[in-house]
């Protein structure tokens, strides 16, 4: 069930500065437009660089506390809203017509470095693509001295990390996940990759969108289209906005 957005109450004070002096996650600095709902902890936005048009992402946002830096690290329960958060993202690919949806978290965090060089926090996020897209591969291009296991159970994953920076990636078919992968370091320089690298530029290059480092202004009508898209599919399906 998709539920409104709640107030964010932020733990971290003025630690979470970013080079503009905020961090759109930990701020929950999202238009009206983009904010589309939530699922248990985490908040549904349609953002901002869509390299794959109707795109989602759910995003840490506690009813109280502070939202963890990744998911291995986080609290039990994490694994039932992201969950919950496929079920709907997929439900809304099947229903514009898509038979795959992937979803990653790339774990930046999971070595304990909890600030980005470009100044972000890491703030727990899981992101979904429709499509056919091959997230081991995208790794790879980044640095391929990488070990893939599978993650049969999303609540595993911490234990399965266990202190490392990490993406996991999960394919839903038809309405049922049939591949759940960690892909973690297996050198210096891929713990490094994992750390710095980001997936959505990778994407971008194989997809032809070449630099995606402005991605924040790149495509705004690809943001819009999918909330427009989502509401469309929430009204005219069970998956009802509650007050």
């Amino acid at each position: 069930m998709v539920t409104v957005l709640a107030s964010y109450r932020s733990g971290r004070g003025g630690t979470n500065e970013t080079s503009d002096g905020r961090c759109a996650f930990c701020t929950n600095d999202f238009s009206d437009e983009q904010r589309l709902g939530r699922a248990g902890d985490l908040n549904i936005i349609s953002p901002l660089g869509q390299v794959v048009p109707s795109s989602l992402v759910a995003f840490q946002f506690p009813r109280s506390g502070v939202a963890d830096p990744c998911f291995s690290v986080a609290a039990d329960g994490w694994a039932r809203d992201v969950e919950e958060f496929e079920r709907i993202a997929d439900t809304f690919t099947r229903w514009r017509g898509g038979r795959a949806t992937v979803f990653y978290e790339q774990g930046r965090a999971g070595g304990g470095q909890l600030l980005g060089r470009s100044g972000f926090w890491h703030h727990a996020h899981y992101c979904s693509w429709p499509g056919e897209i091959d997230v081991e591969r995208l790794v790879r291009t980044m640095d391929p001295a990488v070990v893939v296991t599978q993650l049969d159970d999303l609540s595993d994953l911490g234990r399965a990390a266990a202190g490392r920076p990490y993406v996991v990636t999960r394919k839903f078919l038809d309405g049922r996940c049939v591949d759940s992968r960690l892909i973690l370091p297996g050198s210096e320089s891929s713990w490094t990759a994992l750390e710095d690298s980001h997936l959505k530029f990778s994407l971008a290059e194989q997809l032809g969108e070449g630099d995606f480092r402005d991605w924040q202004t790149r495509s705004p009508e690809r943001t819009s289209q999918t909330a427009h898209d989502f509401r469309a599919f929430t009204s005219s399906t069970h998956e009802r906005r509650m007050a």
